[in-house]
This record gives C-alpha cells, structure tokens and sequence, in this order.
C-alpha cells in the first residue's frame, strides 16, 4: 500500500506541475499583443446606411484605419500594407494592457484617440476626435482576410 501512495503522489504531482505549467503559457499569451488583438484581417464598424470604419492592427504595434463608403469595399485592402501612403489612412500605435487597447492615430485631416476593451472578437471603444471635439461608443468586430488574395469577408 504504501507503494501505491508514493506513486499515487508522484504522479499527482507530476499532472499538477504539467497543468500549472501550461496555465502559466497561456496565461502569459493572453496579455500579449500576439494573442488579444487579431492580426489576420480587419475590425470593422458600420456608421448608419452608407459608411464604414476600418482598423487594423500589426505585429509590433502599428495600427492603421480608414474611413470608407459601403460601396467602397475595396478601400479595406489599403490597410493590408502595413507602409501604405495612402493620405486617407490614419496612423499610431497601440499598447495593451490585460484587455484593455489604447492608441491615437494621426493622418494630415484628423487626431483621434481610441481606448477600447477587447472581448473576444470585438472591441468596444471610446473614441475621442481631437479635431472634431467629438465623442462616441463604437463597437467594431473581426473581419479575417480570406485568401492570399486578401479579400475580406
């Protein structure tokens, strides 16, 4: 009996450090930039019948957004070239913290502010237009990019 409790042990221990182990790995990926926010398409946010917003986010903390018409749904792929001179899309970078995203973006038109909390694959942002003085709640979902041929869905 008294083998069988040792080993009994042994290996309780043995499950508890592997669980501890991999807790501890995901634990870390989720306060990265690499595991909270998506890399591989776009967020986006419809304003009323005809006009939406774009945001993308790269490794190493860029972030891009355009605002475009429905009927301009091309106008997204801009943002796939993280070096784009596109004079439409605004530029900044983010920083996160636990599941909170925060970052202004600057273009020649317009300074915003956005901080936002990321819930799976959306994020709810206060945005803050510090051209404009206005404010507003905005909630924008993940869009992936389809195929190398960069079609959003």
């Amino acid at each position: 009996m008294e083998v069988s409790r040792k080993k009994i042990s042994i290996l309780s221990f043995f499950l508890l450090f592997i669980n501890l182990s991999v807790y501890c790995q995901t634990a870390g990926k989720i306060e990265t930039k690499n595991s909270i926010v998506h890399f591989n398409g776009v967020y986006s946010m419809e304003y009323g019948l005809i006009a939406i917003q774009y945001i993308r986010f790269f490794e190493g903390g860029t972030v891009l957004t355009i605002g475009t018409l429905k009927s301009d749904k091309e106008d997204s792929k801009i943002l796939l070239d993280k070096e784009s001179k596109d004079i439409r899309i605004s530029k900044g970078e983010y920083s996160i913290e636990k599941n909170i995203i925060k970052f202004t973006t600057k273009s020649e038109f317009v300074t915003v502010d956005y901080i936002g909390a990321i819930n799976g694959d959306k994020i709810l942002f206060t945005v803050y237009s510090q051209t404009t003085k206005h404010q507003s709640e905005d909630e924008y979902t993940f869009r992936a990019i389809l195929d190398y041929t960069k079609t959003i869905l």
